[in-house]
């Protein structure tokens, strides 16, 4: 799911670079295709004089007096949609994408709105996270213009971004219809049939996106995972392999090809990967985050946690589930020392008799110390000549003799 969540921004930024690209070139006039009348009991002249002198303010790069100019104007004239139009345009130039929403939503609700202003509002709501917001307003621009092929194109990504990926199908049919030939609709055709796990329909899709776009690096990364879910991580390295210095080195790219490594058992060798795209981007906080999982994978606590740490020191918060994980985790701690032994069982000695309380009675001795304690009483009793008879044979013999 966080795959097809970048590719879903990927498409946005694509909408949201085309659009600030048609507002702010240079020369560009404001686009009324489509629209109805553009002023209610407003004076023109007025209005063009405040175009004219906000027109000067953005030529020469004061952006800021071209936006106090403009706002003064729409105060005055409410009603009048180019000086809307300019000011969203102004707004959305020094990226003031709520703003420059607020202005377009107005422009909609008057009614005044051309088929552009509501693309540019739908364009607009979904970069800024509301998709549901984000398709009504692309299919009010795709009502005021339905042979436009853009607008059922990017009506399907906000679709998509819905879950209403039923309808997102039938948009796109729509726009393969329109324009056979854009490889955007190949590709996200190609996206809702990998989800669909219908791979074969998938990679037909993907082919032909790759064949019109061959250089987008998206689709190649769109086919690797195809691959990767058909079973065949090694020629979705193979293809990625193939991207430029530029696309190779990138999170999406470098995720995949480490996965890739990942299902071939080469766990080392999807933390290699990270390693080498940090150094080529130093700056990455995504690529510290999940190099940090690698190394975690592959029990190197150390170099996770230092990863991690890196990765949040530029702002992850994702790393700090890392980093209190293997703070808490005693697998890299010295091994503590073993317990001392357990010492021998030796009853405790025998408590004496309180005063006043009952003698303990004492065991009996046994039989072999009874006998022996009976002949030592019986050797002290013996005369002395019974006790000498007693010490030997040689002895009486000596005695005999004298």
């Amino acid at each position: 799911m966080k795959r097809a969540g970048i590719f879903m921004v990927f498409l946005g930024v694509l909408a949201l670079a085309a659009a600030v690209w048609a507002v702010s070139r240079p020369g560009a006039a404001p686009s009324t295709t489509n629209s109805p009348s553009i002023q209610t009991g407003a004076d023109p002249d007025a209005a063009d004089a405040i175009l004219d002198a906000a027109k000067r303010y953005s030529a020469s790069g004061a952006l800021d007096r071209a936006e106090a100019v403009l706002r003064a104007g729409v105060a005055e004239h409410p009603d009048d949609a180019p000086l809307r139009r300019a000011l969203a345009g102004v707004l959305l130039q020094q990226n003031k994408k709520p703003g420059a929403l607020a202005q377009y939503e107005r422009l909609v609700e008057d009614g005044s709105a051309s088929d552009r202003d509501a693309f540019m509002a739908g364009s607009l709501a979904a970069v800024l996270g509301d998709q549901t917001k984000a398709a009504a307003y692309h299919e009010r621009a795709q009502a005021l213009d339905p042979t436009n092929p853009d607008y059922p194109v990017h009506l399907a990504r906000a679709q998509i971004a819905s879950g209403r990926l039923d309808d997102a199908k039938a948009s796109l049919v729509r726009a393969a219809v329109l324009d056979e030939g854009r490889g955007m609709v190949w590709g996200m055709l190609a996206e809702l049939a990998l989800r669909e796990n219908k791979l074969d329909m998938a990679s037909q899709h993907i082919a032909k996106a790759r064949r019109l776009e061959p250089e987008v690096a998206a689709w190649r990364v769109l086919e690797a995972r195809i691959l990767k879910r058909r079973g065949e991580p090694e020629r979705a390295l193979l293809l990625l392999s193939g991207l430029g210095e530029a696309d190779r080195w990138r999170p999406p790219v470098v995720r995949e090809m480490a996965a890739c490594e990942g299902m071939l058992h080469r766990p080392a060798e999807a933390l290699a990967l990270y390693e080498q795209a940090i150094r080529k981007q130093p700056d990455n906080p995504e690529l510290y985050y999940e190099g940090a999982i690698w190394a975690e994978r592959i029990g190197d606590p150390g170099r996770a946690r230092e990863l991690a740490r890196r990765a949040r020191m530029l702002g992850e918060e994702r790393a700090d589930a890392i980093i209190e994980r293997l703070d808490s985790s005693p697998g890299d701690a010295p091994p503590a020392p073993p317990d001392p032994p357990d010492p021998p069982d030796i009853p405790p000695p025998c408590p004496r008799p309180v005063s006043g309380s009952r003698p303990r009675s004492r065991r009996l001795p046994s039989p072999r110390r009874r006998v022996l304690r009976r002949v030592n009483r019986l050797s002290w009793r013996t005369p002395p000549m019974r006790r000498s008879r007693r010490i030997g044979p040689s002895v009486r013999a000596d005695r005999r003799s004298a």
